[in-house]
């Protein structure tokens, strides 16, 4: 559960600050919020991955393992540049990480 949750977390982090750093359009006015919300996923990154040191689990380290572990596959943030598309994909996998959070 806890690997899951690390991996959830780290992936995420990634996808929002590529977006951040890579958004188009009007997007570019709201970079800050994506930015933000990297910041927030690293934040929990660091708490869940403490918990599994404490545990004598080691974090995973590798981008592949955390798309593997998360249970959201690859985010892919280069496909969803746009202010909608990049919304609307974080949506959908926060959706995710909550269901699984909540099973």
């Amino acid at each position: 559960m806890l690997k899951k949750a690390y991996g959830a977390k780290l992936s995420a982090f990634h996808y929002f600050w590529y977006v951040s750093q890579n958004i188009e359009g009007l997007g570019v006015l709201e970079a800050e919020f994506f930015e933000e919300r990297a910041k927030e996923e690293l934040g929990h990154a660091k708490k869940v991955a403490f918990r599994l040191m404490q545990l004598e689990t080691q974090p995973t380290d590798g981008p592949a393992q955390w798309e593997q572990d998360s249970g959201l596959g690859k985010l892919q943030p280069s496909r969803y540049l746009t202010l909608r598309s990049a919304l609307e994909k974080a949506l959908e996998f926060e959706r995710e990480v909550i269901k699984h959070h909540n099973d």
